[in-house]
């Protein structure tokens, strides 16, 4: 978990699918974010890629071929790799591997 942090606001940053946990105003005790309800929908506020929403048979076809691909994209379940971080950025990167090729 990355943590960004002012006089007014905190950020959470998980590295799984670079999602982002909390925006938290400490002035008005306030946060922004859905905060993940697993009877509900336990996710917060994932990165949604290569696509948002559902393929008909979770499948597309790229020159002939069938790919398989789940419903929001394979993004939100991979682990992001940090590239950068200081008081007031946090940078993250996914790169391709096994599972994305």
């Amino acid at each position: 978990m990355y943590e960004l942090e002012n006089e007014h606001i905190k950020v959470e940053v998980a590295a799984k699918g670079a999602e982002l946990q909390s925006v938290y105003h400490k002035i008005f005790g306030l946060e922004y974010l859905w905060r993940g309800d697993p009877s509900f929908w336990s996710k917060k506020s994932p990165i949604l890629f290569p696509i948002v929403g559902t393929l008909k048979n979770d499948q597309f076809f790229y020159e002939e071929r069938p790919y398989h691909l789940a419903r929001h994209g394979f993004a939100r379940d991979m682990d992001f790799k940090l590239t950068h971080r200081d008081k007031s950025n946090v940078a993250l990167i996914l790169t391709s591997s096994r599972e994305t090729v």
